[in-house]
């Protein structure tokens, strides 16, 4: 066995073998089960392996699904063959999920630096054995699909005929998520511009990519483009992401940028292999900058350089002119953090060029060291990571209990009405739609105002007719309660009333005059729209805050909604399923 295989099994016998002994302990997902990703996640696999549409939406009628649905179909289809619960399905795909990241980037790097210790390395520098938990959809787009990408762009550009397959790749980016999809049609273009004469023999290649992949994509993107012609709703893409129409948001995430990847050098045993990265991030981008291009090799690394920050800080352009911007942080992951790794192995294939001596026994030092940082620094996550130590308990037992009942009494697209928090949960473990939830986590283009509208009048307004009138209309079949309901939606400490997740609308007059109309009260306040989304680099609005009249914990809704529900599941009188009845 050639070395530089035998450590490239090493490398993977390691990663794989300490994620096996963390999350073979995992009773549940590293995760809040109150709006964390990896629940929102887990609901969507759940709802496709029990047969939901996989362009629909997943957790409210009517609606696109808010995370892209290549991630949740191929765990979904693991759980299919192998029998798994979703849960466990999502967890241990990590482990293909990791093997298929750790050799495609190494394929990538292989490739483009043409020697396979240097892939090793940067693999090592770059990739944290924690980074291969992969539960959600935008990591497994940015560790497997990216670097897969990247290759067969590397190839098409460099003469190789390969654009039915390059096509196929960018499709599925299209399918995988929004962002990646956004990075990749810009870089085809910058790098058609640069390596392409603009003759019809010469762009025609490029057309086929385009096509292909425009063709797949529109699997997702017709609805988006051609029924909302991609204007968001209730404010969307202004809320949830920072707020980079502010200068101070803008030149700070460069700061922040700039720093992380070339002067990240605040010394600790757990940051030494970032500190080296950042190093050769930063030789390499002097090196590249004075480098001769007179080879498709460096052109292209160039090239990638100067497009990953003219994609990454578009909104310095896109925000003056159309006011809007395309969640810089999400290109960040798909393709800064790529032109960072390229730079450093610009540098350090550069430095080992110099070497004049046995260069084996260098790259067998180098690599087990960083082996020896990575199992260390994992080693230590695992015992101070505060999530890690949550999967390690059960879920309480009032929510699996509610879990088991509902996956094996409702149909997959029963709707239930709740609380925000709670309607969450319910559609994390069970896959089940419902009115009203978190509205982060939705399609931009879900009019969420309409559904918290109705929630409000049918939980707390004071007219029946409307009430029933709305059940109907959004075919609502179940109630779920949780002695969570009131204190996520409010706290109340020392007589002071702190919102969470209340029911929330935008402060608009017909809104007002709805809510005035069925006698709901409610606050003005200008606040944040999701609790997970706040602070200064996150913009507010004027909002309107529904402060129920809770006639009690145990049944926090109007008293008259009482004559409609008759109890189904009841949990140690901890959660309790009402159905609806006529």
């Amino acid at each position: 066995m050639k070395l530089s295989n035998f450590f490239l099994t090493l490398v993977l016998l390691v990663f794989l073998i300490n994620l096996y002994f963390l999350v073979n302990e995992f009773k549940q997902l590293p995760s809040p089960i109150y709006g964390g990703d990896y629940y929102h996640q887990l609901g969507q696999v759940q709802h496709i392996k029990d047969g939901g549409k996989w362009f629909a939406g997943y957790n409210i009628l009517e609606n696109l699904p808010g995370y892209l649905p290549l991630f949740p179909v191929y765990v979904a289809f693991i759980a299919k063959i192998t029998g798994l619960q979703a849960m466990n399905a999502l967890i241990y795909s990590s482990f293909l999920s990791a093997v298929l990241s750790i050799l495609l980037i190494y394929k990538l790097l292989k490739k483009i630096f043409t020697d396979d210790f240097i892939a090793i390395i940067l693999t090592l520098l770059y990739i944290p054995i924690s980074r291969l938990i992969i539960l959600k959809y935008g990591v497994f787009t940015q560790l497997v699909l990216m670097p897969l990408f990247y290759i067969y762009l590397y190839d098409f550009f460099s003469g190789k005929k390969n654009k039915y397959i390059l096509g196929v790749i960018y499709g599925i980016l299209g399918i995988a998520h929004p962002v990646s999809f956004i990075a990749a049609s810009a870089l085809i273009v910058i790098f058609t511009l640069y390596f392409k004469e603009l003759k019809w023999n010469s762009i025609k290649p490029v057309l086929v990519v385009l096509l292909i992949g425009l063709v797949i994509a529109q699997l997702y993107w017709f609805k988006p483009v051609f029924v909302y012609h991609l204007k968001s709703a209730n404010h969307y893409l202004e809320w949830n992401n920072e707020d980079f129409s502010n200068v101070s948001v803008q030149l700070n995430y460069v700061k922040n940028v700039i720093v992380g990847y070339f002067f990240n050098y605040s010394f600790s045993l757990k940051n030494f292999s970032s500190i080296i990265a950042a190093l050769f991030a930063l030789i390499g981008f002097v090196l590249l900058f004075l480098a001769k291009k007179n080879s498709y090799h460096v052109s292209f690394l160039y090239i990638f350089n100067l497009s990953s920050f003219l994609i990454l800080f578009h909104y310095f352009l896109t925000r003056p002119l159309l006011g809007i911007d395309f969640y810089p942080v999400r290109v960040n992951d798909m393709l800064f953090f790529y032109n960072a790794i390229f730079l450093s192995g610009f540098s350090i294939s550069y430095l080992m060029n110099k070497i004049r001596f046995k260069k084996e026994h260098v790259y067998s030092g180098i690599i087990i060291l960083l082996l020896l940082l990575a199992w260390y620094n994992f080693s230590k996550e695992k015992e101070d990571n505060q999530w890690y130590k949550t999967a390690r308990s059960e879920l309480p037992k009032k929510f699996l209990d509610l879990q088991e009942f509902i996956l094996k009494n409702t149909n997959i697209n029963d709707v239930f009405i709740s609380s925000n928090e709670l309607s969450f949960v319910l559609n994390a473990l069970t896959g089940r739609k419902v009115l009203n939830t978190r509205r982060a986590q939705n399609s931009p283009y879900l009019d969420m105002e309409e559904r918290v509208l109705a929630s409000a009048i049918i939980l707390y307004g004071n007219n029946s007719k409307v009430r029933q009138d709305l059940i109907k209309q959004f075919n609502i079949k179940y109630l779920l309660w949780s002695e969570e309901w009131i204190p996520t939606e409010y706290s109340y400490d020392n007589g002071a009333i702190s919102p969470f997740d209340p029911l929330i609308l935008f402060d608009t007059p017909n809104n007002r005059k709805t809510l005035e109309k069925y006698n709901i009260t409610f606050e003005p306040k200008n606040t944040w729209i999701d609790p997970s989304l706040r602070g200064d680099e996150f913009k507010t609005f004027d909002l309107l805050l529904i402060i129920p009249n809770y006639t009690s914990q145990e049944q926090p809704w109007i008293e008259e909604l009482n004559t409609q529900l008759k109890e189904v599941f009841n949990s140690e009188n901890k959660t309790k399923v009402y159905q609806m009845i006529n």
